[in-house]
């Protein structure tokens, strides 16, 4: 997903679900039927984000708060 263009990533992928936290000491989750598959997680929170107010940075995941993860 990463490498894709902009205007290629909305055909590339589905988002299923979000999950938030309201600071960091604090958990957030989700809970998500999955098929079969490859899924990949990212955190898509601007840098400089506080108590609610967007940051104006670049999304946390191009900074490495991604992730991949298989479903059998």
């Amino acid at each position: 997903m990463l490498a894709l263009p902009d205007d290629e990533i909305g055909q590339n992928v589905t988002v299923l679900n979000s999950a938030y936290t309201p600071g960091p000491d604090f958990t957030g989750g989700m809970i998500a039927n999955l098929t079969p598959g490859r899924y990949l997680y990212v955190c898509a929170l601007a840098e400089g984000s506080v108590n609610g107010a967007e940051g104006s940075g670049p999304p946390h995941f191009t900074m490495g708060m991604l992730g991949e993860f298989t479903v059998d």
